[in-house]
């Protein structure tokens, strides 16, 4: 009660890293607890009550990053779970039950900017050969397993043939857009149609940020290929 001997609090880590249905180990969480250096001793509050002050600093203790239970980073992950267990004993040796605490520290990932992927282009250019309808898909995507991304085409609609460029939500992804480039090439078209470049660019959102903007010029050329033969007017 009134005693002028002092409680301490203990807090400790107890190891228990691995819980079931948490695919994140749960690290220590000591790390972060610290003494209020405004209020560093007990406060009496009444009723054989103590009162401590204490502070959970994340801001000048740098967080453990998340790690799965084969011990390797997630970096995926939101959030670094931490656990802790607080102790009271008294000057007498007795001492309280100890009490579990778990913590979710929430971390702030990177605004990864999307990334174009258009490995299915063999050659440093889209080959095009008039007469020919040619079919292109390549995807982009934001490895943020929060983020949506938009896909802008910025001058397709001058080219000759009115090629597009569709884009849809990938099946089985929520990050990736799947597009598709529809081109029918006249028969008319020129060296100077076919060499063109197409200026695309991709945004993702992410908790209503916006990533930095990632451009990719796609270049199109005329195939070396023999043309195909296109049939003149009233053949």
């Amino acid at each position: 009660d009134k005693s002028g001997q002092l409680p301490t609090l203990h807090v400790s880590y107890d190891r228990q890293s691995s819980i079931a249905g948490n695919p994140i180990l749960e690290e220590d969480g000591t790390r972060y607890s610290v003494p209020d250096q405004t209020k560093r001793l007990p406060e009496y509050v009444g009723q054989n009550k103590w009162k401590f002050n204490m502070l959970f600093d994340t801001q000048n203790i740098s967080v453990t990053p998340p790690r799965g239970k084969d011990g390797k980073l997630a970096p995926t992950a939101d959030a670094t779970p931490v656990r802790m267990s607080f102790k009271v004993v008294a000057p007498s040796t007795s001492s309280s039950a100890e009490v579990l605490k778990q913590v979710k520290v929430k971390l702030t990932l990177p605004l990864a900017a999307p990334k174009f992927d258009l490995s299915g282009l063999k050659a440093q250019s889209l080959e095009l050969t008039p007469g020919m309808k040619t079919t292109l898909i390549f995807t982009v995507e934001s490895l943020h397993p929060r983020s949506s991304t938009k896909v802008n085409v910025q001058n397709i609609s001058t080219l000759k043939g009115s090629p597009s460029i569709t884009c849809k939500l990938a099946k089985n992804s929520k990050t990736r857009q799947e597009c598709t480039l529809l081109w029918s090439v006249p028969c008319d078209a020129t060296d100077a149609d076919v060499t063109q470049n197409i200026d695309m660019s991709a945004v993702a959102t992410i908790d209503g940020k916006d990533t930095d903007v990632t451009s990719y010029t796609l270049k199109t050329s005329r195939s070396p290929k023999a043309p195909v033969a296109c049939k003149k007017p009233g053949a």
